[in-house]
């Protein structure tokens, strides 16, 4: 999943060159830095989605590793069976002694947790937009 949220206002406003309508500087800044800051968030999920489709399903097909126990959750009308590999305790310890899943899980883990800290500065920055839109209306 993505974030995308759509931002066709604001990149109206930027690109027609009178932010400067607005009289608060700080939300002027902030607005305009807007881009940076949920780019960063769209790099990292765009990162992540090129791991599982180009490294982590490829891995599950080789090694035949069943998806249908986490797929099924975002569908609720699945029709193929819920096997997992907890189904299986050989594939499990197989699995568990597998250095490329381990560095897999690992690189995920990594990427995973620099995307919330990204997420992190994002809501915070949406913080001080708001903050900023409240204090120009009052």
């Amino acid at each position: 999943m993505t974030s995308d949220l759509g931002s066709g206002t604001l990149a109206a406003l930027l690109s027609s060159g009178r932010i400067e309508i607005l009289t608060n500087r700080t939300l002027r800044a902030k607005l305009a830095s807007w881009d940076g800051v949920i780019g960063e968030v769209w790099d990292d999920q765009a990162l992540n989605v090129k791991a599982v489709y180009e490294i982590h399903i490829p891995y599950f097909l080789t090694e035949n590793i069943p998806a249908g126990a986490a797929m099924h959750q975002w569908y609720d009308e699945w029709a193929l069976p819920r096997k997992s590999p907890s189904d299986d305790p050989d594939m499990i310890s197989r699995l568990m002694r597998d250095e490329t899943l381990r560095a897999m899980v690992e690189i995920r883990y990594g990427y995973k947790r620099h995307t919330k800290v990204e997420f992190e500065i994002a809501i915070d920055a949406v913080d001080v937009i708001l903050a900023e839109i409240e204090s120009s209306i009052h």
